[in-house]
């Protein structure tokens, strides 16, 4: 009897792992593929082709778009979304509702490491400490100097913000740059990231200025900014 129930168990334990879970992907119309850079209305609402970047930890998986089956994922309220992300083989567009405001400044309430480079969106920072670290790198002040390095995506990363707790950061708003050279940790603000000179084998020359404050280092090395660099 008891290999019975757990032969039973199992087959049930199959059932909703097959059907369940489709149930949750259901296909629904008025979402366009991803390959569709138009703006299209859903519920009522209005929406916008955007660049947008969205931390993978704000995405919700939602429904399949109804005629290539891309994976759709809203951002906010489920049933009154704010964004829609629609994600199938080749690529992922996000739209933005027109009546939702991107905020482009203000207080950090997230940061989005390097989200061209590492996608997806995995690293994220949010904590207090983590963003106290933050807004105590980006008001460091030092003296201007310039490195250059060799390449732009392995050595250093891009920094993007989201603030007051809007679910989205503008790709538009330059937010500073870090890079490790030498056992060095260089910080380049917006205004200078501006002016960086990337060659076509990706190396770059910028001005920026040397982190040495030895516990904000230490914050820095401890957390996730530098993830995925080579050091």
């Amino acid at each position: 009897m008891k290999k019975i129930r757990n032969i039973l168990f199992c087959l049930i334990c199959v059932f909703i792992m097959t059907f369940g879970c489709g149930c949750f992907d259901k296909v629904v119309d008025g979402i366009p593929s991803e390959n569709n850079v138009e703006g299209f209305k859903y519920k009522g609402r209005e929406y916008t082709y955007t660049s947008l970047y969205i931390a993978d930890m704000d995405k919700k998986h939602m429904v399949v778009e109804k005629d290539h089956h891309s994976d759709v994922y809203f951002v906010g309220d489920e049933n009154n979304p704010d964004i829609v992300i629609v994600s199938g083989r080749d690529n992922t567009s996000v739209y933005k509702a027109d009546d939702y405001e991107v905020k482009t400044g203000g207080t950090i309430t997230k940061v989005i490491v390097d989200p061209d480079y590492r996608d997806p969106n995995d690293t994220v920072l949010y904590n207090e400490k983590d963003i106290d670290m933050i807004n105590r790198l980006i008001s460091f002040d030092g003296k201007t100097q310039t490195y250059e390095i060799e390449n732009f995506y392995t050595h250093g990363n891009v920094l993007s913000f989201e603030y007051d707790g809007c679910l989205a950061a503008d790709p538009q708003m330059k937010c500073g740059y870090i890079a490790e050279i030498n056992d060095k940790w260089i910080y380049v603000s917006p205004e200078n990231q501006e002016n960086m000179k990337i060659s076509d084998d990706k190396s770059v020359v910028f001005d920026g200025v040397e982190v040495n404050d030895a516990e904000l280092i230490s914050r820095i090395e401890e957390s996730d900014i530098s993830k995925g660099l080579n050091r």
